[in-house]
């Protein structure tokens, strides 16, 4: 038997006997109704027509259909996986859910799988389609699963096949012809008033809110908000009082005319937010055994909503993840002329995303074969070019769509929706046929935005202090990186003054003790590090 259970605690789940849906799409730029949905699904009946359906829809969401009086089951997730599925077998039934630890509850023999716990403490994200639990599985970005009966001669149930599609994969294909710069920035800019006005739709007139810093993807999302006439739109910062972030976004929101308000941080607010029962609530929902929760704007969120600021029907618009999917991620030693090899992908995927603590395991051969299983074909890296795509294509598998988008789990919790335009479709395939010259270190989008910013509010882009850094991770990661290629990191040179240099931005490290602190910082590479080794102590402690 296939057992389907959506929790609807902090989802609206659309249903009926053969399908289980939650979130949006929509075809072109129609969004689709809840009883289209159900026309629309019920007519799939093999891979071929899901595949076809699947490429036209545009947005966030998750489902599972059953076709053929129960023969087969598909559970999809969307390009990006905004909106996690698990799934697990026991005995002869078959378990989905977008709640992993319903899963494990049916699953008797789930066990704490050591090597994804290891990984889940290096990286923040359990990878490929593991969670922490052995026999318990999540459904990778842009994929589906095909559940299939199987029966003997007599037509008795002898078993379930389970069987995974790729669908989708973000894939920078490198064009033979390019057009000259301006002709890439004036697609872009099209390209960018599509996704903004597919925002404005879905919004429906309701409110917008955008937490604004003063880099350029949210300030991105407010000047093409201003551009098109939408107004009913609040603006947000947070952090530490007088930090050089809220002062930029203010200053941004005023230019625009726009609402703007600030959560100031303090450590002992951390401390109060941490140790509440709604963050042990928002902990459990958000976390689902694979990806550390992200709790950036968690506390904003909270204090906005208690003062009444945000509307009941706000749509919360984040900027993640303009700066990757405009290539600020690729690696610095990924050239389009260089010769590159697979020794180079493992090396840049090793120093950029096992990090979070230290471990001296990740040096054994072991690490290198899973990060290479993970490709969807044998990985053969011999160019500037390939390096480059594959490098992404990781990135955007397991550390955009496990833990950066995973902040869709914060809005969810306060009850609100939410919607992510630099993950719309076609921004995506736009940047994926961009020459990799003018994507590199975000070249082209840098320009792009800078340029719009100084047309619509006459300032050019100011350079941020040059002690503070606006990205409390990177910076982190800055201070305690060895810059010799592997050895990634110098224990040493972490200390408490150290973190407290960082968290001077958010004030995070109120949330956590002394002694706590003190205890985990010679395996700390990150703040993140803190949160992922709390977690796994607390899965220790309970047992």
């Amino acid at each position: 038997m296939v057992i389907i259970y959506f929790s609807d605690r902090y989802r609206t789940i659309k249903q009926n006997s053969d399908i289980s849906f939650t979130g949006d799409f929509c075809i072109e730029n129609q969004f689709i109704k809840e009883n289209e949905i159900f026309n629309i699904l019920e007519s799939i009946n093999d891979h071929e027509e899901l595949k076809d359906k699947l490429k036209q829809y545009n947005g966030f969401y998750a489902f599972v259909l059953r076709i053929n009086n129960g023969e087969k089951y598909f559970a999809v997730v969307d390009k990006i996986r905004s909106i996690p599925l698990f799934y697990g077998v026991n005995e002869n039934n078959c378990y989905i859910s977008n709640d992993c630890d319903w899963v494990r509850q049916q699953i008797a023999d789930a066990s704490i799988d050591p090597i994804c716990e290891k990984e889940f403490l290096m990286t923040g994200f359990v990878t490929g389609n593991n969670t922490l639990y052995r026999g318990i599985k999540q459904l990778r970005a842009g994929e589906y699963l095909c559940i299939s009966k199987n029966l003997n001669k007599d037509n008795d149930l002898v078993k379930y096949t389970l069987n995974t599609y790729r669908y989708y994969k973000f894939c920078h294909d490198e064009p033979k012809e390019h057009f000259t710069k301006q002709e890439y920035i004036d697609k872009l800019d099209s390209e960018v008033t599509k996704i903004i006005k597919r925002l404005i739709a879905y919004a429906d007139g309701n409110q917008i809110v955008l937490p604004l810093s003063s880099g350029r993807d949210s300030k991105l999302i407010a000047l093409k908000l201003k551009q098109l006439g939408y107004s009913n739109v609040l603006c947000f910062s947070y952090g530490i009082k007088n930090n050089y972030e809220i002062e930029g976004s203010r200053k941004i929101a005023a230019m625009l005319n726009f609402r703007w308000t600030v959560v100031e941080h303090s450590s002992e607010l951390w401390k109060k937010w941490f140790n509440s029962p709604e963050r042990e609530s928002f902990y459990k929902m958000s976390f689902n055994n694979a990806s550390l929760p992200n709790m950036q704007d968690w506390p904003a969120l909270w204090e906005l909503t208690q003062k009444g600021l945000i509307d009941k029907k706000a749509i919360i618009v984040p900027g993640h993840t303009g700066d990757f999917i405009s290539g600020g991620h690729i690696p610095e030693s990924a050239f389009p002329t260089k010769k590159a090899s697979n020794r180079d992908l493992i090396k840049s995927i090793k120093t950029k995303h096992y990090f979070l603590t230290w471990d001296p395991d990740l040096n054994l051969p072991f690490w290198e074969k899973r990060i290479l299983e993970l490709f969807d074909t044998k990985t053969s890296v011999e160019n500037g070019y390939e390096f480059a795509n594959l490098s992404e294509q990781w990135n955007w598998q397991e550390r955009q769509s496990k833990f950066i988008v995973n902040c869709a789990r914060i809005y969810e919790f306060w009850g609100y929706n939410w919607w992510f335009p630099f993950w719309d479709n076609e921004f995506m395939l736009f940047w994926e046929k961009v020459p990799l010259i003018y994507r590199k270190d975000k070249t082209m989008y840098n320009e792009y935005v800078d340029k719009i910013t100084y047309d619509m509010i006459g300032v050019s882009v100011s350079k941020s202090p040059k002690k503070i850094k606006k990205n409390l991770i990177k910076e982190l990661c800055k201070l305690v990186l060895n810059k010799t290629p592997f050895v990634y990191f110098n224990r040493k040179r972490v200390s408490k003054k150290n973190l407290n240099e960082i968290n001077n931005l958010l004030g995070v490290l109120g949330a956590f003790s002394d002694d706590f602190i003190v205890r985990n910082k010679k395996k700390l590479a990150t703040i993140n590090g803190l949160f992922a080794i709390y977690i796994i102590e607390k899965i220790r402690k309970s047992g």
